[in-house]
């Protein structure tokens, strides 16, 4: 590799590689792998675990990675507990400012630096976007984009899959005017996601014109997309 290369790698398995069950490591490690290829810099999701006693896990990888130096989101009590983190090489970067911005559901890790060799800043943003509601994933892509502002160089690596779920429109009940969901007359979920998603096609069948509040609802529709959260 010449001094021109930059080797950037992003790496997430679920959970760290931690079993929910058992708690122990079913997965290979990420430096078993991304150490051969000498990454400068490392973006890293779902660090499980990683800020336990004092961040070990963490700057045991990041030691391990060839000793880069490593800064990750925290965990917060009724929020996702798989917090992300970045790692870069200090001898071809110095850290500038670290921030972890605040949203809903995850932290984004964002790391600015700037090359010994170079005047400009690199803003460098880990992020693994809300799997199961659309309006948060709207939210933190847009405070991702911010990161460019004032052209601003960015570098973003983030875990961005999704539950797929079939699309549901909302009528009033005929007796209350209550909300209600009712399956779409026309639509067919997606029969092919990212990798990391692997769900089962199913078509979402037209429901009668004037279904009473009585009228049992057909067994094929599927529970709202957040009863099978896990991540």
């Amino acid at each position: 590799m010449t001094p021109k290369v930059l080797v950037v790698a992003s790496w997430n398995i679920q959970k760290n590689g931690r079993a929910p069950l058992d708690g122990r490591d079913h997965s290979p490690r990420p430096e078993e792998i991304l150490a051969a290829y000498k990454p400068d810099i490392v973006f890293r999701q779902e660090l499980s675990g990683a800020g336990a006693h004092g961040k070990r896990a963490l700057y045991a990888e990041a030691h391990a990675l060839g000793g880069l130096i490593a800064f990750m989101g925290a965990e917060h009590a009724g929020r996702s507990k798989n917090p992300v983190g970045v790692m870069a090489n200090p001898r071809l970067f110095d850290i500038v400012a670290h921030t972890n911005d605040d949203l809903a559901w995850k932290q984004i890790c964002h790391l600015e630096v700037r090359r010994k060799d170079c005047p400009r800043t690199l803003h460098l943003a880990s992020a693994h976007l809300c799997h199961y509601d659309p309006h948060l994933r709207a939210t933190e892509a847009r405070r991702l984009t911010t990161y460019a502002d004032h052209g601003h160089a960015v570098l973003i690596g983030m875990d961005a899959t999704a539950t797929p779920t079939a699309p549901t429109t909302r009528s009033p009940t005929p007796s209350t005017g209550t909300p209600s969901k009712t399956p779409s007359t026309s639509s067919t979920a997606p029969s092919s996601v990212t990798a990391d998603a692997s769900p089962t096609p199913f078509r979402a069948r037209s429901s009668p014109a004037a279904r009473s509040p009585s009228s049992p609802i057909s067994p094929t529709t599927r529970p709202p997309f957040w009863a099978s959260a896990r991540h």
